[in-house]
């Protein structure tokens, strides 16, 4: 068994018949081309963002740019008029009354809202961004789903509804759509059998905790504590992928009485934008429970074919972002390196 202090650091470290899967199994890096390293440049924020606690996931929708902030007081995001970049509004409440979360598995934003699923109260929070804009910051409706959402360890939009990954060992994601109903469980965890003999079952789901991105009809699944990219056409099956990479899959580290979930940092946060998945991929060894320190990090931005899993490209960069939005013209890229004093950062991708 797991000691009780270990499961906890565990779930803190990933949470910061037939089977439905018929494609095939890939293995990137060999036909990949590695570019030269990728400089990326500081924008400082105007403001109350010098008080930003932990940048995350960040988008850019028409004149609006939105930041999710994991620890920056009493919110969780905070939307900016773009590209000036004027603070606009903080919303998303912390706390455990009405329309408040305590925590948040990811929200979806287009030209009218801005949908944030709780990662606890199996609700999602609507926010009009025409009040955003006037500063407003309360939800224009709550919708509540079935407990069986809960948790929510990442959510994204999808064509008529929306896709979360929540706690189940029994399929990788839940669709639901947007009036608090669930459309369909589908797909396997990935997991070896070798792997999954190590582990309680109940454990699976957080070892294999992602980040997701969808183009709509396509939903790519990037494992945080492994080197496995999942492609799910959501309307074709024969068209899903599972991509394995050197890194292996999320694996366990057992040291006596007590275990460590997962043996590398995997994906950090995905895109997809004209027909390619771009993933944001660290690779380096974390470090064991008992005081070792990790080897330095690099972080990496692989492209790969939306339809066969191929890992086409490479780059380096020369931060450590953890999340981005490639903007539209297919070039620019908005980042964030929590670990910064100025935590937001662009770069533009090599032809």
């Amino acid at each position: 068994m797991m000691e009780c202090k270990h499961f906890l650091e565990a779930i803190c470290l990933v949470f910061a018949g037939i089977s439905p899967f018929l494609g095939v199994s890939c293995r990137s890096g060999s036909e990949s081309s590695e570019t030269g390293i990728v400089k990326i440049a500081v924008v400082p924020l105007p403001g109350d963002t010098a008080f930003l606690g932990y940048a995350a996931q960040i988008s850019v929708v028409d004149t609006m740019m939105y930041l999710q902030d994991n620890r920056g007081g009493e919110t969780f995001l905070r939307a900016y008029a773009y590209p000036s970049l004027k603070p606009l509004c903080k919303f998303v409440t912390r706390g455990k009354g009405p329309e408040e979360m305590l925590a948040i598995s990811g929200y979806t934003a287009d030209k009218d809202s801005v949908r944030v699923f709780a990662a606890q109260e199996h609700e999602m929070a609507v926010y009009a961004v025409s009040d955003l804009c006037r500063g407003i910051n309360k939800p224009v409706r709550v919708i509540e789903y079935p407990q069986s959402c809960m948790p929510a360890l990442a959510f994204c939009g999808v064509k008529g509804g929306f896709a979360l990954q929540n706690s189940s060992s029994a399929y990788r994601l839940t669709l639901i759509d947007s009036s608090g109903h669930i459309q369909a469980e589908k797909y396997d965890i990935p997991v070896s059998e070798t792997e999954r003999k190590k582990v309680q079952p109940e454990l699976i789901p957080y070892l294999w905790q992602s980040v997701l991105a969808s183009d709509g009809a396509v939903v790519a699944v990037g494992t945080k504590l492994g080197d496995v990219l999942e492609i799910y056409d959501l309307e074709d099956s024969l068209r899903n992928r599972v991509v394995r990479g050197e890194g292996g899959e999320p694996a366990v580290l057992r040291k006596g009485r007590g275990m460590q979930m997962g043996t590398i940092s995997g994906f950090y946060a995905l895109d997809i934008a004209d027909g390619k998945v771009y993933a944001l991929f660290d690779g380096s060894r974390l470090a064991d429970y008992n005081g070792q320190d990790a080897v330095p990090r690099k972080i990496f931005l692989r492209v790969y074919d939306l339809s066969t899993g191929e890992l086409e490209r490479i780059y380096e960069l020369d931060r450590h972002i953890s999340s981005f939005d490639i903007l539209t013209d297919g070039k620019t890229v908005i980042a964030t390196d929590p670990n910064a004093e100025h935590q937001l950062c662009t770069f533009t991708l090599p032809e």
